[in-house]
């Protein structure tokens, strides 16, 4: 779906800006994966900013330790590369996203953990804003997993069928606890009011996601979206 691109773009931005640490071992398999995910110029990039990013606060910080000469040269160095040639010409890796998530939970697992919920926000936003019916939360519910799974096998809509009454619901438990919060700090009615709505909506997301027959309704869409969308 186009706009889990944009979503997905922006999750791959933070990881690497945010998490995931350079390492002249390991920036051409970043390169790689990236690639694999989209071989256009947003995700190359990307992984080339992130290099040269990195690059210039590992110079920074060793920036006292240093002859200034030796950190200038570096700093040469890292420019004086030819990144486009080196993106054209490594192979592609096609483990997408996942295997940029699992980097980023081990050079990072804390701050892997809130930007992955960040990342979900506006997804959960989108399904309160429908009021929660089925299609958007069958849509969210893929986004969350389509990097895990390709086609649900029978195992797989089990334990999936256990994560809508447990993870996804409190997810959107949560979210409620969120505006509740907001209602008690702010001043204005008209928030309040907004606030509130929100807070109900996510309230009956979070209780229909226990129910057998809502829960049915979503893996049947859920099942379609796996086994036809890419």
């Amino acid at each position: 779906m186009k706009e889990f691109k944009t979503i997905d773009y922006l999750l791959v931005k933070r990881l690497l800006n945010e998490c995931i640490l350079y390492s002249k071992d390991e920036y051409l398999t970043i390169g790689e994966i990236l690639k694999g995910i989209n071989k256009g110029d947003n995700y190359k990039n990307l992984w080339i900013d992130w290099i040269i990013y990195s690059n210039a606060n590992v110079n920074a910080n060793v920036n006292a330790n240093v002859n200034a000469n030796v950190n200038a040269n570096v700093n040469a160095n890292v420019n004086d590369i030819n990144y486009n040639d080196i993106w054209n010409s490594i192979d592609k890796k096609d483990i997408g996203i996942l295997g940029i998530k699992r980097i980023a939970k081990i050079d990072n697992r804390q701050k892997y953990k809130e930007i992955i919920n960040d990342n979900l926000i506006p997804l959960i936003e989108k399904c309160l804003s429908y009021n929660g019916i089925e299609y958007e939360i069958s849509k969210f519910v893929y986004y969350m997993y389509k990097d895990k799974y390709k086609e649900l096998s029978k195992k797989d809509t089990y334990l999936l069928n256990i994560k809508l009454s447990e993870k996804i619901s409190k997810l959107f438990a949560d979210r409620a606890v969120y505006y509740n919060q907001m209602i008690i700090e702010t001043n204005d009615d008209n928030e309040k009011d907004l606030y509130h709505k929100k807070a109900l909506s996510a309230l009956k997301i979070a209780l229909n996601l226990r129910k057998h027959n809502f829960k049915s309704k979503i893996m049947k869409e859920v099942k379609l979206m796996f086994k036809y969308l890419e």
